[in-house]
């Protein structure tokens, strides 16, 4: 089918294209052909083009020439129709094609030679489509997960406000139990498309535009966890505006967990799958005695205890812990009692050739007084002596002025190597979630600013850069302890963050497995959901109060920890940057149950009820395999 454009026939150029099916000027190249075409050849006979629908660009092509030269008008045929003036253009005017506007150099350089306007039949005919196009409204054809549900009738004619781009764009707001899509009528496909989607869960505040004038009270911003900043002009719709915000609201901020979308979630993984290897079942990826089989844990030093089974020792531990085989259960309880929140030193990784066990806890309940504990003593002397090394090193994550203000005012503190013979420790001087909180805080307003102006110089400023240096000194400061052969426990204040992220990058660099795609699954299975960060209480997930002082970018802070090792070393990681990414929407979102609650403990009773992340991911491998991973169990040396 011909793709009609309305010029003199007397224009040496032409368009190049194929099928046009389902396009409003293909569909109007065949009412050209009814009675009514004599109409539209009046004084003039029309000249009728191709247009390719793969490229959607306009490409011009002079018959006489063998090459396409460089002329083509890229997006050309970017949406825009709202009943707009004709453009004029030289002597003549001609209307947006395909109800799309586009600005008059761009037509000068396609329409040289075309000195009359588009005949008027076009513009009746694409009035007609827009007509079609509002009664369609309510029943729009935007995509929709398993599950998820249109909630209220689509809002029309609602502005989003690119504040980057400094534009308006028309369009409708779409609400479900998911999220909320903005969406554009596609003239050219004759479908709505989603140009902007929010999920409720990473709404972080609604609130009014800054500066806004209180008389003309129509735009609403919306402030993201993902940093982005979505502002909506309602237009003098006052209730829907209303309304659309309290449903916002009630929907980002449940009074129950349960309200999340992860609970009406309802992926199928296809069959057959890519690599039927892998559990199809998310929930089931991380088994301890599994893990600990791969590392050939040596059996004669080391034991799986299941004194924490259903938690009743410490909640937010993993149901099972490995401890030095010499430890028996009164000692574990005397050392449950001494350490904050019961977070006893567990083994989490043990190096394959120099059997170096990397160990974690939280701080002990040292105090100003010097409290000691024997058993305690006892534990790290054991794990000291399952390698050959005749030290243990203690790394505390935080400067050492904060352990000794914990210590003080808390009644908490760190360990006297006095009382710890063979033992050394060190402090690794990372700053506390509050700090890294401001520094991410600082970031966002800089890259929302959209200022060039001395941006290095401000970037800086942030410190983002320049914590997330030293989390990987402190990994690879560690990496290479066991390297050579010297156990080490790590810990901070109560070891659920900075100790996720320092153990999670020491053991990325030494062990290529958690290089993989699911090996580093694995690795944020054990490291920081069995083992109890705070993702709840971090992310804010359901909370109304976004200035709540437990929130912190400690987990994104790690994954831009990976991203940083990664473009050291692109061809170590089997994985590629949209892995990273869709973990850190998905971190937002609430789709999946992965990153629900503080716990093991009440993420165990949503097993079932909700889809693992990792099942998603799974079966859709091909999204996120790196093409130039080159496989490999080597270490990575960070420089």
């Amino acid at each position: 089918m011909a793709f009609a454009v309305f010029f003199q026939e007397g224009l040496q150029k032409e368009l190049i294209g194929g099928d046009v099916n389902d396009r409003p000027l293909a569909d109007f190249a065949e009412y050209l052909k009814t009675d009514s075409k004599d109409e539209a050849k009046t004084n003039r006979e029309l000249a009728l083009f191709h247009f390719s629908k793969e490229i959607q660009k306009l490409i011009l092509k002079n018959p006489q020439s063998e090459t396409i030269p460089n002329t083509s008008v890229a997006q050309i045929y970017e949406k825009f129709y709202n009943g707009s003036s004709p453009l004029e253009l030289n002597d003549g005017m001609v209307l947006p094609l395909s109800g799309v506007e586009v600005s008059k150099d761009a037509l000068k350089k396609v329409l040289t030679n075309a000195l009359y306007p588009l005949h008027p039949i076009y513009t009746r005919y694409m009035k007609s489509l827009k007509d079609k196009k509002r009664d369609d409204l309510k029943q729009l054809d935007v995509d929709l997960l398993e599950g998820e549900q249109i909630l209220i009738p689509a809002v029309e004619d609602i502005e989003f406000l690119d504040y980057i781009a400094k534009r308006r764009v028309k369009g409708s707001l779409i609400f479900s139990n998911y999220q909320i899509q903005f969406a554009v009528y596609d003239a050219i496909f004759q479908k709505w498309e989603a140009r902007v989607k929010v999920p409720y869960a990473a709404i972080m505040v609604i609130e009014k535009v800054p500066g806004q004038n209180p008389a003309n009270d129509q735009l609403i911003q919306i402030r993201c966890k993902d940093s982005r900043i979505v502002r909506f002009d309602f237009k003098g719709k006052t209730e829907a505006k209303a309304k659309c915000e309290r449903l916002m609201s009630q929907m980002a901020f449940p009074e129950n967990p349960h309200g999340f979308f992860a609970f009406s979630y309802k992926y199928v993984p296809p069959s057959p799958r890519s690599n039927d290897a892998i559990p199809k079942d998310g929930w089931q990826l991380y088994n301890i005695f599994e893990e600990m089989l791969r590392m050939q844990l040596p059996v004669n030093k080391w034991k799986i205890s299941d004194i924490n089974h259903e938690y009743v020792k410490a909640k937010t531990y993993p149901s099972k812990i490995v401890v030095p085989i010499g430890m028996t259960d009164e000692d574990l309880d005397s050392v449950f009692a001494y350490r904050s929140k019961g977070r006893i030193p567990a083994l989490t990784w043990v190096h394959p050739i120099t059997r170096a066990a990397l160990v974690r806890s939280s701080q002990p309940l040292a105090g100003i007084k010097g409290n000691r504990c024997a058993a305690d003593e006892k534990l790290l002397d054991l794990i000291r002596t399952t390698s050959t090394s005749d030290t243990l090193y203690i790394l505390d994550a935080r400067p050492k002025a904060n352990a000794m203000t914990n210590q003080v005012i808390k009644g908490m503190g760190f360990e006297n190597e006095n009382n710890y013979p063979n033992c050394k420790i060190e402090f690794l001087n990372i700053p506390n979630i509050h700090t890294m909180r401001d520094s991410l805080n600082k970031l966002y307003i800089l890259c929302q600013s959209g200022e060039d102006e001395k941006y290095l110089t401000r970037l800086e400023a942030t410190k983002w850069m320049e914590y997330s240096h030293i989390i990987l000194t402190g990994a690879v400061r560690i990496a290479n302890l066991l390297e050579d052969g010297c156990p080490v426990l790590i810990h901070c204040s109560d070891g659920w963050d900075r100790t996720a992220q320092l153990g999670g990058i020491a053991q990325l660099l030494l062990d290529g497995y958690y290089r993989t795609i699911v090996g580093f699954q694995v690795l944020i299975e054990k490291e920081w959901l069995s083992f109890g960060h705070r993702f709840q209480k971090r992310i804010g997930h359901g909370m109304k109060n976004f200035e709540d002082d437990q929130r912190s970018p400690v987990f994104l802070q790690f994954l831009d920890c990976v991203y940083q090792i990664f473009v050291q070393f692109p061809c170590s990681f089997e994985f590629n940057l949209k892995f990273l990414l869709e973990i850190m929407d998905q971190l937002y979102s609430c789709r999946f149950g992965t990153f629900l609650f503080n716990h093991s403990k009440n993420r165990e009773a949503i097993v079932g009820k909700t889809v693992s992340l990792w099942t998603y991911i799974n079966a859709n491998l091909d999204q996120y395999v790196n093409v130039f991973y080159m496989p490999g169990m080597f270490k990575l040396k960070s420089s």
